[in-house]
């Protein structure tokens, strides 16, 4: 299913009317799909940048009380990791069901436990 949806024009098209940019698919098999298990208290995905400039996320299942954690933090327009102390981080809740689109190069970014 996320094979197929990856090769999906539409959604290529989407992206690229969202950035203005023209995007291409990832010719690299081990980058075109990253599949993330949080499951255990306290799991994690540290602070990191992509190789490519954007990533689309879909959440298949995330906790529903942003109490309970597993929020992206991001800091746009920032590249320097670690992060330095006392740098802004934004931070949102998804739900299963929910996507976003992350300008990944440029927007250091990860998941909270």
């Amino acid at each position: 299913m996320i094979a197929d949806l990856y090769r999906q024009p539409d959604l290529l098209r989407l992206v690229c009317a969202l950035t203005g940019e023209p995007v291409t698919q990832v010719n690299e098999v081990t980058e075109r799909h990253v599949l993330n298990i949080l499951h255990r208290p306290g799991d994690t995905h540290g602070e990191h940048l992509d190789d490519y400039p954007y990533a689309v996320v879909l959440f298949l299942q995330a906790p529903q009380d942003p109490s309970d954690g597993g929020l992206l933090e991001y800091a746009p327009h920032t590249t320097a990791l670690p992060l330095p102390g006392g740098t802004r981080l934004e931070r949102r809740h998804q739900r299963a069901g929910d996507a976003y689109l992350l300008r990944a190069d440029t927007t250091a970014h990860r998941v909270s436990p």
